[in-house]
This record gives C-alpha cells, sequence and structure tokens, in this order.
C-alpha cells in the first residue's frame, strides 16, 4: 500500500504536466509568447482541449486524494490547502470546457460589449 501512496504525489505532478505538453505538441497554432495556457483548454477554439482539461481535473483530483490520506495525518491546514487547490484545478479544466464564446475573457478572442473597453 506504502507505494501506491508514495507513487500518488508523483503522477498528481506528472499526469497534467505530461497532458499540457502532449497539448502543445499536438498543436501547432500554439505560441508560447503569444499565447496562455490556458488557450490549449478552450472548449471551443482548441481541438487538444479534452486532453488539457482531462489532464488538470485529473491532477486536481490526484491532489484532493492525497490531502485527504496522506496529508491529513500530518496536518489539518495543508488537507484543507491541498484540498482547495485539487478543487481549484477541476474548476479550471470545467472552466475551459463550458466556456460561451460571446463572453470570453482568454485574450479577447470574441469580446463581447462589457469586455471590450478593457482591451483597448
Amino acid at each position: 500500500m506504502s507505494k501506491y501512496l508514495i507513487s500518488l504525489p508523483i503522477a498528481s505532478i506528472a499526469i497534467p504536466l505530461i497532458c499540457i505538453a502532449i497539448s502543445i505538441s499536438l498543436s501547432p497554432w500554439f505560441n508560447i509568447i503569444n499565447n496562455a495556457l490556458s488557450d490549449l483548454g478552450h472548449a471551443t477554439e482548441s481541438s487538444v482541449a479534452p486532453i488539457f482539461n482531462f489532464g488538470l481535473s485529473l491532477g486536481g483530483s490526484l491532489t484532493i486524494i492525497i490531502a485527504i490520506i496522506i496529508i491529513a495525518r500530518m496536518s489539518k491546514a495543508m488537507t484543507v490547502s491541498m484540498t482547495l487547490t485539487g478543487y481549484g484545478l477541476i474548476l479550471i479544466a470545467v472552466l475551459m470546457r463550458f466556456t460561451i464564446g460571446s463572453v470570453d475573457f482568454i485574450f479577447g478572442y470574441q469580446q463581447s460589449s462589457s469586455y471590450s473597453c478593457l482591451y483597448r
């Protein structure tokens, strides 16, 4: 059982990074200087969004599991903060999955009138 507990923290870091790397390699349009990493997870603009968002949500889920199983034995404050961090990763993945095109905030692809004044 302890081998599995040791591999969970490594997997919670490695899986999102691997999915991000795969998404970047499969996206010829992506430029690390001109684009944000979150552009890869955009539901309507990116063909690699499922890979990117799956990596973030799985990494977030593993972080929550680590917080509950391993760190709860050491510190309650760390458990709460890591649970919130994992939940935040999952929310980012869900947000990218269901982004509405008319109110898209990622570098103003399709700006609504309320957001267009921010980018001028």
